[in-house]
């Protein structure tokens, strides 16, 4: 499990790799190839930019993502 708490984090989850996240942030780059498996039920950042595979989506204000 990785816990965050703070202004802003960077996250890459390379190839089949597994990652449990949690805590609480306002900025989060998280990059991750579309075979990781990435919880994120009790994750929430403020603005993220989200990268799966090279393709970027950015959503604003209040993102909780579950279940990607």
């Amino acid at each position: 499990m990785l816990n965050f708490d703070g202004f802003g984090v960077n996250i890459t989850i390379n190839g089949r790799a597994k990652a449990d996240l949690s805590g609480t942030v306002n900025k989060c780059s998280l990059k991750y190839d579309h075979s990781a498996t990435v919880n994120s039920t009790e994750f929430v950042a403020e603005h993220i930019t989200r990268t799966v595979d090279g393709l970027v989506s950015t959503d604003k204000k209040n993102d909780q993502f579950a279940g990607l």
